[in-house]
């Protein structure tokens, strides 16, 4: 599938999720959270398979998945305990700005089986979404010749996905870190792993703080006031204190992070392939001219997305 195509499909995941949502409201037909989410997932899931079908895309070509060594899940696992404190850290800074949305899932969530939220949160949304954005998305862009900037927008992209600006911001590390294990392993396997880590590891957080959240509405600001009084700061300098200490972490496992992918390309047979990402010399077919990722279609769904987060949440 070629970008132009890929444009279209992010402005046709919008234009479907605004119809359901209009359908769901004018029939006022209940669904259940877990059912909501599942159906958020559908509404990605099924126009990529239909787009893939239209354009004669075989799977192999938006999924890479050979066979990986033994040790990789492992390590993969690994590597997403070394980019929490970044993602922590930038989810954070968002926090000085805006509340944190997946308190807001919690809070939905309360009631429904921990078994049934680790499925659903924890593992088959991951699936998907790095099936669309680190496949279908960062592949397409990928034939452009242009791999950071394939690697930039299919990132930007998946964060914009989400619709709010909390979780845009650390889904944008996410993509980043997620197409890095794509081209240091060769396999989408490797960054569903670290997606499904991440995501596992916030649906278990939400289970374990159910009670507070309902008691606080969400409100992580409301969750830390009670414990901040004694300690005379605000819960803006808290977050500044925290935002500090976990960048300070942050750098030294980030860049244990960038070595144990280097180590596993090399475990992978993709050692010089995987320096050489933004070393080459990236041109576009057209005269030496670099392609643009950028399109009319794509220009419309990245305005509207941002009205709609601005009207919403600011």
């Amino acid at each position: 599938m070629n970008k132009k195509a890929t444009n279209w499909l992010f402005l046709v995941f919008l234009a479907v999720e605004a119809a359901v949502i209009a359908l769901l409201r004018i029939t006022e037909f209940q669904i259940s959270i877990v059912g909501s989410l599942v159906l958020n997932q559908l509404i990605f899931l099924v126009p990529a398979v239909c787009f893939l079908i239209k354009t004669k895309t075989a799977f192999s070509d938006v999924a890479p998945h050979k066979r990986i060594h033994p040790a990789t899940p492992f390590l993969c696992i690994v590597f997403t305990g070394l980019c929490m404190p970044l993602i922590t850290v930038v989810n954070m800074i968002s926090q000085l700005f805006v509340s944190n949305a997946a308190n807001q899932i919690g809070i939905a969530l309360a009631g429904t089986p921990a078994w049934l939220i680790i499925l659903v949160v924890g593992i088959l949304g991951p699936m998907n979404e790095e099936f669309i954005y680190r496949g279908v998305f960062y592949q397409s862009y990928r034939k452009t010749g242009r791999i950071p900037a394939a690697m930039i927008m299919s990132a930007f992209l998946f964060g914009l996905m989400h619709l709010n600006f909390n979780q845009m911001s650390y889904a944008f590390v996410v993509g980043i870190m997620g197409v890095l294990l794509v081209e240091a392993t060769g396999s989408i396997v490797s960054t569903m792993i670290f997606h499904s880590c991440i995501n596992t590891t916030s649906a278990i957080q939400m289970i374990a703080q159910k009670d507070m959240l309902m008691e606080t509405g969400g409100d992580t600001r409301a969750i830390l006031d009670g414990l901040l009084t004694e300690t005379g700061l605000s819960y803006g300098q808290f977050l500044i204190i925290m935002i500090i200490v976990y960048g300070v972490i942050a750098l030294f496992t980030t860049a244990l992070a960038v070595l144990l992918l280097y180590g596993m390309a090399v475990i992978e047979g993709k050692g010089s392939e995987f320096k050489g990402i933004f070393k080459r010399k990236q041109k576009g077919s057209g005269g030496g001219k670099k392609a643009s990722l950028w399109s009319v279609p794509l220009v419309i769904a990245v305005v509207l997305s941002f009205l709609f987060m601005i009207v919403t949440y600011g």
